[in-house]
């Protein structure tokens, strides 16, 4: 599972890229919501920290951290 975390942190990075990262969060918070209990919330918490974070001053690291913790939630859903 964890060999397509690369492919998922590249394709958020370029979401943030592309969009707002509000946008982003609007998108994907619903469809990755059902998978929270699995990975002990570790992708969940990354990605509420780099919201918090993002709310208070947008930077290029604060996004990088936001599709970091959207990407490790993305794992819980394939299984290649």
């Amino acid at each position: 599972v964890y060999e397509r975390f690369g492919d998922w942190l590249a394709r958020f990075e370029a979401e943030l890229e592309r969009e707002d990262w509000r946008a982003v969060v609007a998108r994907w918070a619903p469809l990755l919501a059902p998978g929270l209990c699995g990975a002990a919330f570790h992708g969940s918490i990354r990605t509420a920290h780099a919201v918090r974070a993002l709310a208070r001053r947008e930077s290029e690291a604060r996004r990088h951290e936001l599709a970091v913790g959207l990407a490790y939630c993305c794992l819980l859903y394939t299984s290649d």
